[in-house]
């Protein structure tokens, strides 16, 4: 285990004990108890037990401060936890310290539920130092609401073995969705030769995720991956509105359309199927699939040798990019569009409204955030991305952090995140079935009218049409 781990450990168990036995001015204090309820279900939930717990008790013990932290055992996974915390946060029963997933800080905000950060964030350090999309994320009518723990990214993945027996170049780095489309054009040119050369039965270029079967994953890790290229996005933040119409959305439902209609992608299908999450990334893992927008978790789980996604040779023939903003799309220039996009989620910490002692809550997000601990845990529980320079930037992280993880870090500046708002699940699950539309052969005008007049439904008080 990671040396530092261990004195971070060591070194609080034994301020902790010393202060609590032996000092004087807190002898015979009550002790205060904050309650917190981490995601038992997470790898680092030990981390949350056996060091940010000690360190946090050890610190306020340090400053004459009795205080125990007390974990409540919640369901698993997501829906239960999620469900069970908004139970608790309506009868007022909340532990202080809640996780919570960073789209649902706007909702649970405007609900009452979380307790203002703002004035606390205006001391603390580390604040300044987060990545100015994860600030946004937690941000509600101008309030902070939440810190988020960590993030990630949404990558590129495609196989090197398939475009270096297609001719394409390696490393490959598109710079628009034409560049996309050629490339996937390409491999389907010249699929039978690549599949005598590769030793494979199939072979698909191109993979962006569809359909209502994979719920969420078709909006994070396909749909929003074209969109936020575009420079529009699904709410209009100045005009506090859903969007129904704009010239991103058609072609964003252009792009899948084409893909679909020209049999550059997997079979309908699959999306269909009982486990199509499985089923189109183990055609990755496969080197049946050249090119795959999905989570960066997914290289990891390709390194893993007990993964069923397990590539043996992963870093031979799998290679990862960023995707490309719309810039050229049929034929079109878009000079002004990003030039790369990503999607991310987190989890965060937030303070319940039902806490009794805010203050000290405050103190325990601001001690285990900092800096000493988010880099120890970052680097001891691999995967997440760090929330702001104050770890990215730090020595320590940066000579233990594996070159893909330090790439994906960067990408998280061009970030975007999904609405906060309590219609996002409605709207969410009309993106996927938009997408299931066009599976279904609708052309991406008759896409867009229908998705436009769901829109208005969700929230008929609340949508605008944009150019």
């Amino acid at each position: 285990m990671f040396k530092r781990y261990h004195i971070v450990f060591s070194v609080s168990l034994m301020i902790l004990l010393t202060l609590t036995i032996l000092s004087p001015t807190i002898l015979g204090q009550e002790v205060i108890e904050l309650t917190i309820a981490p995601p038992k279900w997470w790898s680092g939930f030990r981390f949350y037990k056996e060091i940010w717990i000690p360190y946090f008790e050890g610190k306020m013990a340090e400053k004459g401060i009795l205080v125990k932290v007390k974990i409540v055992d919640y369901p698993a996974p997501d829906p239960p936890f999620i469900e069970r915390t908004i139970l608790d946060l309506k009868a007022g029963t909340a532990p202080d310290i809640i996780f919570v997933d960073s789209f649902y800080v706007g909702q649970w905000a405007e609900a009452g539920y979380l307790y203002p950060l703002t004035d606390f964030v205006k001391e603390w350090p580390e604040w300044e130092k987060y990545f100015e999309p994860l600030k946004r994320a937690v941000i509600w009518k101008g309030d902070v609401y939440a810190v988020l723990i960590e993030t990630d990214i949404r990558p590129v993945y495609y196989r090197k073995d398939i475009f270096k027996a297609a001719g394409l170049p390696v490393p490959w780095e598109p710079k628009s969705w034409d560049d996309i489309l050629e490339a996937a054009r390409t491999i389907k040119a010249k699929a039978e030769e690549i599949k005598a050369k590769l030793g494979i039965d199939e072979l698909y270029p191109i993979a962006f995720k569809m359909g209502k079967k994979i719920e969420e994953a078709t909006p994070m890790q396909g749909f929003y991956m074209l969109l936020a290229g575009t420079g529009d996005w699904i709410f209009d933040e100045k005009a506090g509105k859903w969007v129904a119409k704009s010239g991103g959305l058609l072609d964003s439902f252009k792009f899948l359309e084409i893909i679909h209609k020209e049999g550059l992608t997997v079979p309908t299908d699959l999306w269909f199927a009982p486990d199509p999450i499985d089923l189109v990334h183990r055609l990755l893992a496969e080197g049946k699939l050249a090119i795959f927008p999905t989570w960066q978790g997914v290289w990891y789980d390709m390194g893993n040798p007990a993964h069923k996604w397990y590539v043996p040779n992963r870093d031979e023939v799998v290679g990862y990019t960023a995707m490309p903003g719309r810039r050229k799309f049929l034929g079109k220039e878009y000079p002004t569009d990003p030039e790369k996009v990503t999607v991310s989620g987190g989890w965060t910490l937030a303070i319940s409204h039902n806490s009794k002692h805010p203050d000290l809550a405050w103190e325990f997000i601001r001690s285990v955030l900092g800096t000493e601990l988010s880099v120890v845990r970052m680097i001891v529980f691999p995967g997440g991305l760090p929330p702001g320079t104050h770890v990215s930037e730090d020595p320590l992280y940066k000579a233990r952090t594996d070159p893909y993880t330090l790439w994906a870090v960067e990408l998280v500046k061009y970030t975007i995140f999904r609405p906060s708002r309590a219609e996002y699940p409605y709207v969410s699950s009309a993106v996927q079935e938009a997408t299931e539309l066009i599976l279904a052969g609708k052309s991406a005008e008759e896409v867009m009218d229908w998705y436009a007049e769901k829109i208005k439904e969700i929230a008929p008080e609340a949508w605008i049409e944009k150019p």
